[in-house]
């Protein structure tokens, strides 16, 4: 990786570069062990066939569709929590989960018409 020193305020401030850049790397080398939590997975999903978001719209609990604002339905589960952007297009995006399973579980729900159980 190539550090990028930027944002010098004035000419000939960069002089202080090397100094920071080897603050930056002492930093970096006492971190030990660093916690990693997943907050957020992101499923990108084609569903293979055109949606009636009005449709869906109408019988689907925890949905809105405003397409004046946006052309995409937005979904909400409760179990797995997680939400949905459904487009016409037959193109889905799931975010919220915290797991690969629980993202995939939550797009099967949707995709089966049964995002409540």
């Amino acid at each position: 990786m190539r550090p990028d020193l930027s944002g010098a305020h004035s000419v000939g401030s960069e002089a202080n570069a090397p100094s920071k850049l080897l603050d930056l790397m002492r930093l970096r080398l006492e971190r030990k062990d660093p916690k990693v939590t997943i907050q957020n997975v992101v499923a990108s999903v084609t569903l293979k066939q055109r949606l009636d978001l009005d449709l869906i719209l109408k019988v689907t609990e925890g949905a809105s569709y405003k397409p004046e604002q946006f052309p995409g339905l937005v979904y909400k589960l409760k179990k797995p929590k997680a939400s949905a952007l459904l487009f016409g297009s037959g193109k889905m995006v799931c975010t919220g989960t915290t797991s690969e399973e629980r993202a995939k579980e939550a797009v099967n729900r949707i995709a089966d018409g049964r995002p409540y159980g």
